[in-house]
């Protein structure tokens, strides 16, 4: 059979909306490679964070920063869990508004509270970042919760140790922030007399004094290195939720 003839006609309006959906579904097309440059930059080396160092695959990690108020901790904590996309868990977003005279009982349950979303998150199978001031047996839990679920373990202390620079930031930013929860220089030194000590080769020891961009370049190694000399935190007797004992 031969097919039949179409008018010139037609073919000239087949054109023309041929021309038109082309020109309507160009917008659409550069949506669709806008997100797949937004999937590449996420998922491939193309991404700017050290996500694809030669070697290093995701592995399931707990990583808790602790230290005393006004140290960096957050602000190592903040980037890594961004650069890394780890869901980040701070005390700050649990402990509210801070009562006049907060007890040891008060600061237990926030931290149980931590903990327990820390938990939530590690059943998933999901890597996360804990920022919190982890004052004595607290370690221990979190250091406990990693082996349940078969995660490493990466603690990292942040201090300051010249004391007057420590203490114009933390004045700095107390005036800075003007709000009456943020710590002060003095009840940070009460806190400072109930805080335990991190034992030599226990945790990665980082130092304010120091740029930030170099504490967080050794964090980073700490925590994708795969061979990390690290010695267990002391096993000493602790319950759930009584942690400044």
């Amino acid at each position: 059979m031969v097919p039949e003839r179409v008018p010139i006609g037609a073919l000239a309006s087949i054109s023309v909306a041929v021309v038109i959906i082309r020109f309507r579904l160009r917008p659409v097309s550069h949506a669709r490679d806008a997100g797949m440059a937004f999937g590449d930059s996420l998922f491939s080396c193309h991404h700017p964070a050290p996500l694809c160092d030669p070697g290093w695959q995701p592995v399931n990690t707990l990583v808790i920063f602790s230290g005393l108020p006004g140290t960096g901790k957050s602000t190592l904590a903040n980037r890594l869990a961004r650069e890394l996309r780890w869901p980040l868990l701070c005390i700050d977003d649990v402990v509210g508004e801070i009562p006049a005279n907060p007890g040891v009982e008060f600061w237990d349950s926030k931290v149980a509270i931590l903990l327990d979303v820390t938990e939530s998150q590690l059943r998933l199978g999901l890597s996360v970042v804990v920022d919190s001031v982890f004052m004595n047996t607290d370690r221990l839990h979190a250091q406990h919760l990693a082996h349940e679920y078969e995660a490493r373990f990466r603690p990292i202390y942040v201090f300051v140790s010249d004391d007057k620079v420590w203490e114009q930031r933390v004045t700095a930013r107390y005036n800075e922030m003007d709000n009456k929860d943020v710590a002060t220089w003095e009840r940070i030194q009460h806190q400072r007399g109930h805080f335990r000590d991190w034992e030599p080769g226990t945790a990665l020891f980082v130092d304010s004094i120091h740029s930030v961009e170099k504490n967080y370049s050794d964090v980073l190694h700490f925590v994708t290195n795969e061979n990390v000399p690290l010695q267990p935190v002391a096993d000493l007797p602790w319950a759930v939720g009584k942690y400044h004992a």
